[in-house]
Order: structure tokens, then sequence, then C-alpha cells
């Protein structure tokens, strides 16, 4: 079999996640060739892109009639390139590919920024730039959606006004205490989008992973730091401070990320503004409501605004709102607050919002 079949091969195992499409171009073919040796490829082409589909290195070796002991080493070499996903599975470790968003990560996680680095990330902007409006639209479930946020959801410090609670997934307090007394890890890393593209000056160190992603970046040293509740905390509301959008997983429980998003580096997000009609990013239920006897028009709603959802005399445009909170976190005069105007519930756990993206 010849370089350029393994690498086909692997492209198309990719593309099968129904996460995001993985499309034959010129960049990602390049991009496959720079993160896989071909005895990479060949061996990554019998892993599934599906989480529920890993596999050991036994399995990995029975199928491609290669020794386990060769497979295995090839393994964990792909996974300290962050080039496949590993599980801590009941029956041991089995590993998968990963979808585009995964994929496209792990590589800038490190914050390296030496030449193969750049060359990378200047492959994936010309990928995103030519490719990202059919890469990015999925049919049906939107598998990721805004973590709405408010001074009450995000500050340690305050209590919550009970008569206004609202569903633990829709909460990020009540959610990160949740992972953390079910005993899911929390660890801080590196934003990659940041990392990769630079178009921002917002932090680096911002984005949380959660359980099986959390252990992930650990075991493999790529994690900045475990975190605790009170930490993950911290840092979502310095993240919210600077204007940042706080995303997950569109599901009830078990998210495997909060990532703090930017409308100029992040590909889901750039997908919301620079490449409209994507059907990727689902709304909050919330909107920011603001009261006019309150407001000073400081205008730093505006400023914080990643949607461009407000215009200068400080008039909502609802279509373009996507509920983050951002603009109520950093009003100083507490002259926004978030309204619940829809009732859209995600699909209550991982297993059942991958079937749901699936068709």
């Amino acid at each position: 079999m010849g370089n350029e079949e393994v690498y086909e091969i692997l492209r198309q195992k990719i593309d099968e996640s129904p996460r995001m499409d993985m499309p034959k171009t010129d960049e990602i073919m390049e991009i496959l060739r720079m993160r896989f040796t071909p005895e990479e490829a060949e061996i990554g082409g019998y892993l599934s892109s599906d989480y529920y589909k890993s596999a050991t290195a036994e399995e990995v070796a029975e199928q491609s009639g290669k020794d386990v002991e060769y497979v295995r080493s090839t393994l964990e070499r792909m996974l300290d390139k962050g080039s496949i996903f590993w599980l801590n599975a009941k029956d041991g470790e089995r590993f998968c590919l990963m979808p585009v968003f995964g994929f496209f990560e792990i590589p800038f996680a490190d914050g390296k920024n030496d030449p193969e680095t750049r060359k990378l990330a200047g492959l994936w902007e010309e990928f995103f730039r030519k490719d990202g409006t059919k890469s990015l639209t999925t049919p049906g479930y939107r598998w990721a959606r805004v973590l709405p946020a408010s001074k009450q959801t995000i500050d340690i410090q305050q209590k919550l006004d009970q008569k206004s609670v609202v569903l633990t997934w829709e909460n990020a307090k009540e959610y990160v205490k949740a992972a953390e007394e079910h005993g899911r890890k929390m660890a801080l890393v590196n934003c990659s989008c940041r990392v990769a593209f630079q178009h921002c000056d917002h932090p680096i160190d911002a984005c949380i992973a959660i359980g099986s992603a959390a252990e992930f970046f650990i075991r493999r040293k790529k994690a900045l730091r475990e975190l605790n509740a009170e930490d993950t905390l911290k840092v979502l509301k310095r993240n919210l401070e600077s204007g940042l959008v706080l995303m997950t997983n569109n599901m009830q429980h078990g998210q495997d990320f909060i990532c703090s998003c930017c409308s100029c580096c992040c590909g889901l997000l750039r997908s919301v503004v620079e490449w409209p009609g994507n059907d990727v990013v689902e709304k909050s239920n919330f909107i920011p409501v603001r009261d006019e006897n309150l407001c000073t028009q400081c205008g730093i709603c505006i400023e914080k605004c990643q949607f461009n959802a407000w215009d200068d005399n400080l008039n909502l445009d609802e279509e373009k709102c996507y509920g983050c909170g951002a603009c109520e976190v950093n009003c100083p005069e507490d002259a926004i607050t978030m309204k619940k105007v829809r009732d859209l519930v995600p699909e209550r756990n991982p297993h059942s919002a991958w079937q749901q993206v699936k068709r």
C-alpha cells in the first residue's frame, strides 16, 4: 500500500466523525503528512473516529495483522504527538481517532511557537478560510452550545437567588461543582485557537478539560495544571471579564470541556460571525435585558460582545445574540440582567447527543 493511499484511508476514517467534515483538500492532506508518519497513518486507518468504537492495541493488531508490540509502540508515539485520543476504559486502555475539533487542537495545546507549529497553523487557517463553511455545517443537532453566565452563576462569592436558579446544565457554577462532586477531574489547558491563530490578546491559559478529556491532558502532560471547582470558577470568571464566551458540549450532563472563545480565533465562533449559515453552535436560552434607568451608556457591553449584537445606540439585535452573558458580567452598573426566553433542552448525556449528531 502506497503512502498516499494510507493517508487517504486515514482521512476518510476521520471524515466519518459526524462532528465536522474533513474533505480532501491540499491543506488537509499536508496536515495529515505533518501529523502522521506513513507507518502511523497505516495504523491510524484501523481506528474509529467514534469514541464508542475505540479499540485496544490487541484489537488493532488483530485487524492489521501487525505485531502487537509494534502496534502498541506506534499508538503510544501517536499519543505523544497528540494525533489520536486515549480512553482509560474499564477493560484497559483504548484508542480512537479524534474529530476535526480535537485533532486540530492538541498540537497547539503545548503553546509552542516554532516554525513547524506556525506552518501547521497556517494550513489550518487556510483550510478554515476556504472550506470552513461547508465543513462546519452539520445536519440536525448542533453539537456545541453557549453556556450562559451571570454574576450569580460564575462568582464563587455570590449566593444564588433561589427565585432565578436555572437548571444545572445552564449554570456554570453548579455544573462545575457537580463535576467535582462526581469525581470528574478538571484541568486547565491552553486555548489552541489563540495559540494557533494569534489574532487577539485574550488569555491563552483559558480552557477547561473535564472528565476523560482532563485525564487525557493530564496523562499526556499537556495540561497546565489540575484544578478544583473553586480554581475553575476563578479562571472562567476572569475569562468572562475579558469578554470571552463560554462554550461546551450540547448536552445536559457529561460535558468534557468548557472553552472560553473569541470570534477572531475560535473556529466555532468564527463560523457564527464570519461564515453565517452554519449549524454548529446552539444559543443559550437567555438574552440580556438592559435597564435604561441604571445604564450610564459606558459602552462596555458593546466592547465585550463577541457577536456584535449591541449597536452604537445600545440596542440589542436578538438574532445576533447568543446569550453568553459577557455583557451582564462586565456591566459596572448592574444594568443588564439575563432573561430566560427559550426552553431548548439538549440531549441528556454524551451517548444520546452522539446519536443525534450521527443522524
